[in-house]
C-alpha cells in the first residue's frame, strides 16, 4: 500500500510539474509574441496602399469652417447667427416644410433645428404653424422679411464662392463644380436633394 501510494503521488507530482512547465512555456511564448507586436513599428499612412484621407477631408473641413465663419460675420448685422442661413436656403426652395424635414435635410438634430428656427422666428424671418395632418408637428414658413433676405444671403454666398475659386481657370471651376456635386450625391437623404442640385433641375 505504501509503495502504491508513493508511486501514485510521484505520478501526480510529475503530472503537475509537466503542466507547470507547459504553462510557463506558453506564458513565455505569449510574452515574446506580445513584445514582438509592441516593438513592431506601426505602418505609416504613406506606406499604406490607400490614399491619405486627410488630403481630402482636411481641406473640405477647412472650407466648411471658413464658410460658416464668413457667413456668420456677414449676416450678424441682420440678426442671423452661424449656420442659420442654411435653414433659410432650404425654405427658399421648399417653403412650408416640417421642422423634422428641415433637420433631416441639414443633417442636424431636432434640438438644433428647433433652436435655429425659434431664433429666426424671433428675428421675424420665419413663422410656424401646426401641421393639419399631425397636430404634434410644426411646418415652417418664410415671412415677407425672410423672403426679402434671399437676395442678401445669395449675395454673401456668391462673394464667398468668388473668393474660394478666385485663382481657378474657367475650366477648373467647371470641373470643380462637377466633382463636388457628384460627391455630395453620395450623402443625399432619400427624396431630398441639396439646393444647388435641385436648382439646376428647376
Amino acid at each position: 500500500l505504501i509503495s502504491f501510494t508513493s508511486n501514485y503521488l510521484s505520478d501526480k507530482i510529475l503530472e503537475n510539474v509537466l503542466k507547470l512547465v507547459s504553462c510557463v512555456t506558453n506564458c513565455l511564448e505569449f510574452k515574446a509574441l506580445t513584445l514582438k507586436i509592441i516593438s513592431s513599428p506601426f505602418p505609416k499612412i504613406e506606406d499604406l496602399t490607400m490614399e491619405d484621407p486627410r488630403a481630402i477631408c482636411g481641406p473640405i473641413a477647412h472650407i466648411y469652417r471658413s464658410h460658416l465663419a464668413y457667413m456668420a460675420r456677414e449676416l450678424k448685422p441682420y440678426g442671423i447667427r452661424s449656420g442659420q442661413f442654411d435653414f433659410l436656403m432650404v425654405l427658399y426652395r421648399r417653403d412650408g416644410i416640417s421642422q423634422e424635414t428641415l433637420a433631416k435635410a441639414l443633417k442636424v438634430s431636432k434640438a438644433t433645428s428647433t433652436r435655429a428656427i425659434m431664433s429666426l422666428e424671433k428675428e421675424g424671418y420665419v413663422y410656424r404653424q401646426v401641421d393639419e395632418t399631425d397636430h404634434r408637428a410644426y411646418k415652417v414658413y418664410l415671412t415677407e422679411k425672410g423672403k426679402e433676405m434671399r437676395g442678401v444671403v445669395l449675395e454673401k454666398l456668391l462673394a464667398f464662392v468668388d473668393t474660394l475659386l478666385s485663382d481657378f481657370t474657367p475650366e477648373e471651376k467647371k470641373e470643380f463644380r462637377h466633382l463636388v456635386q457628384k460627391a455630395v450625391k453620395n450623402f443625399c437623404e432619400p427624396g431630398f436633394k441639396p439646393p444647388e442640385l435641385a436648382a439646376q433641375e428647376t
